[in-house]
């Protein structure tokens, strides 16, 4: 039976979301805050740690990464730590945090300032920009990633805000989205795949331009980080931390597999064989749809999972590259909707959902019910999303060999 179409593309999400708030505050209420406490890594025992530590890593001898393994930004970043370190914070913690709050503000301000953009070149009402932002900040991935001050928030914001000037008539905009899109790279390397779009919609020469702007803000930073020696130290750190299966997430293939293999007691060599090659396949599955698939917002959607589900060291923060695709996909959908993108609303409103962490949610170790819902979203998003490339190829193949027969 066909479903009817809802009078708004946005209430499947705002619906469920309001559901997981009301639902959180009830919890909290009658526990009288306790579980408030899951919220924060470690109890709060390492609150904005990521910020912290990458701060303090490029003044080390010789460079961030001879300092610690888990140092394993490019040195684009670590410029940026280094100089505000020495110039702001100087290991004052209450600098730092200082710091953290400005900058965090800051994104936060450009997330709206970017939706809103991407949104008017639709034609649609900035407040509805307005109100997205704010639920998907309240989301419980975007509160885990602020705490952790994790760079992936302001990276993210780049790459919105790359999205929406690439679209841009003004040749300066355009060329500013291709830095964007480079420094986020500098920053976190996954962005570089963003530079495939260019070439599926055949932009060879912003393609070329950007692919030098990735390698200059890649490679001339180690001049001041040991050079040579400081990207050996980098490309091993990277290996190192590439290496290691984690069972207390769900975020990637591996990882699911790993603790699939705690919980139940299964060989956890032959698990893990098993969850490379799957890994494996599925990037490459991913990668053929993101070239076959047609619409920006659906190629970006499948880039985002193929950098979260196939790298083994995943982290739960890596959920909120998906506000790109969610947004585009937003932007750009009428007052009314099919059950089908119903149903992408309603796998959005799973990875940004806000539920408790609390002791009596705790699945195992750091394993929560808002993991489990987001990342149960994530991989059922990219399923749908990879069957649909499929289904718009073959119609797409199906019309074209009609055309040739009637010619």
């Amino acid at each position: 039976m066909r479903l009817k179409p809802l009078r708004r593309s946005h209430s499947v999400y705002y619906a469920l979301f309001l559901c997981s708030v009301l639902f959180s505050a009830v919890y909290l209420a009658l526990r009288r805050g306790a579980g408030i406490e899951g919220f924060l890594f470690d109890g709060g025992g390492n609150y904005i740690g990521d910020f912290i530590n990458n701060l303090h890593y490029p003044t080390h001898e010789g460079g961030p990464w001879f300092d610690s393994i888990w140092a394993t930004f490019p040195p684009l970043a670590y410029t940026f730590y280094y100089l505000l370190n020495v110039a702001f914070t100087r290991a004052n913690y209450v600098y730092e945090l200082l710091a953290y709050t400005l900058i965090t503000a800051a994104t936060a301000m450009m997330m709206l300032y970017s939706m809103q953009r991407i949104f008017a070149r639709q034609g649609r009402s900035p407040s509805e920009a307005t109100v997205l932002a704010l639920c998907l900040l309240l989301s419980g991935v975007s509160i885990f990633t602020i705490e952790r001050g994790n760079s992936v928030f302001n990276v993210m914001v780049l790459l919105l805000l790359a999205m929406d000037l690439r679209e841009s008539e003004k040749a300066w905009q355009r060329e500013a989205a291709l830095l964007l899109i480079a420094v986020a790279a500098g920053f976190k390397i996954y962005p570089c795949l963003f530079g495939l779009l260019y070439l599926l919609e055949k932009r060879y020469k912003e393609a070329v331009r950007l692919l030098i702007y990735g390698v200059v803000l890649f490679l001339v930073p180690f001049a001041w980080f040991s050079g040579v020696e400081g990207f050996k130290q980098f490309l091993f750190n990277q290996s190192e931390i590439h290496s290691a299966f984690r069972d207390e997430y769900l975020t990637s293939v591996t990882s699911v597999a790993s603790f699939c293999a705690v919980e139940f007691g299964w060989n956890h060599e032959s698990i893990l064989t098993v969850s490379k090659v799957l890994s494996l396949l599925l990037g490459l599955g991913l990668l053929a749809c993101t070239c076959i698939a047609k619409e920006i917002w659906l190629r970006t959607l499948l880039l985002i999972s193929l950098a979260t589900l196939v790298p083994g060291w995943s982290a739960e923060y890596m959920a909120i590259y998906y506000v790109v695709p969610f947004t585009l996909l937003a932007a750009q959908e009428g007052r009314r909707m099919s059950g089908h993108t119903a149903l992408y609303m309603a796998l959005f409103a799973c990875i940004f959902i806000l539920l408790p962490f609390g002791a009596d949610f705790q699945l195992h170790q750091v394993v929560s019910w808002n993991m489990l819902v987001c990342f149960l979203g994530v991989y059922l998003i990219t399923f749908l999303a990879m069957g649909d490339a499929i289904h718009g190829f073959r119609l797409a193949r199906e019309a074209h060999l009609l055309k040739k027969e009637n010619q």
